[in-house]
């Protein structure tokens, strides 16, 4: 089985001044492989456009947003007519806000809502999709939701994400001091209800170990040459002692 994740740009992208290196898909493209499941990943963000062959796939899956919706309906449109018996699969903030609307596009498959990693393998593997929770299906051409799914409680069983599947030293943050900048994320979710923000990772607060996040920092340093990182969780500093430790370990290394 080989999966493609295409991550489409905005139309417009000198809008987006930071671009960080899409987690969410390289999470799950390394939580795929392993279970022996072969990974792509293509983020026009940074790479040059250019044609993939839907073909040599069995699934495509699509992280949407507000501002790539517009491009990866046109390439999801495109891979269908190319090849036809494709699965398409939608994951990302737009599914939380438009599930409805986007289950009924005709070209698409499925929906995946929440945390993706679990869910996405179970879609992967299993017969009857409609016993896993948090997907958006087709069930008499209506839209059919499995329910909400688990978040994973212990983060530090997942493996770091996969960021050699993409070219990790394009991407720009606006508030850096070297030239290349790794994305961590090392915590999910949040308790609070501040309304701009979009609580994609739920409301439960989950973190990594102290000592899993500096292995990650650590990795980065040995296999990337990367010693600058961005912290991109929702509420790092939840847990001020937690921080602290982190912080401790860099220094002790």
């Amino acid at each position: 089985m080989k999966i493609l994740f295409v991550i489409e740009s905005p139309r417009i992208k000198y809008h987006y001044l930071t671009k960080l290196q899409p987690l969410g898909v390289l999470y799950i493209a390394s939580y795929l492989e392993s279970k022996n499941i072969d990974v792509d990943v293509l983020d026009f963000n940074v790479e040059k456009r250019r044609k993939f062959n839907p073909n040599n796939y069995d699934l495509i899956g699509y992280s949407v947003t507000s501002g790539n919706i517009e491009l990866t309906l046109d390439s999801i449109k495109w891979a269908k007519s190319l090849n036809p018996k494709i699965k398409i699969l939608i994951g990302g903030p737009m599914v939380s806000l438009s599930p409805k609307e986007l289950i009924l596009n005709k070209d698409v498959d499925v929906c995946v809502e929440g945390e993706a990693e679990n869910t996405v393998y179970k879609y992967l593997i299993s017969s009857d999709k409609s016993k896993i929770k948090g997907l958006w299906l087709k069930k008499n051409g209506k839209p059919y939701y499995t329910g909400k799914s688990k978040p994973i409680g212990n983060l530090d069983i997942l493996p770091f994400p996969a960021i050699e599947k993409v070219p990790f030293k394009d991407y720009h943050v606006v508030f850096k001091k070297t030239k290349n900048v790794i994305a961590l994320i090392t915590s999910r979710g949040c308790p609070y209800t501040c309304i701009f923000c979009h609580h994609s990772l739920g409301f439960k607060f989950r973190a990594r170990s102290p000592e899993n996040v500096v292995m990650e920092i650590e990795r980065n340093i040995k296999n990337f040459g990367i010693n600058e990182f961005w912290i991109a969780d929702d509420n790092f500093t939840m847990d001020i002692d937690r921080v602290e430790k982190i912080c401790d370990l860099i220094i002790s290394k």
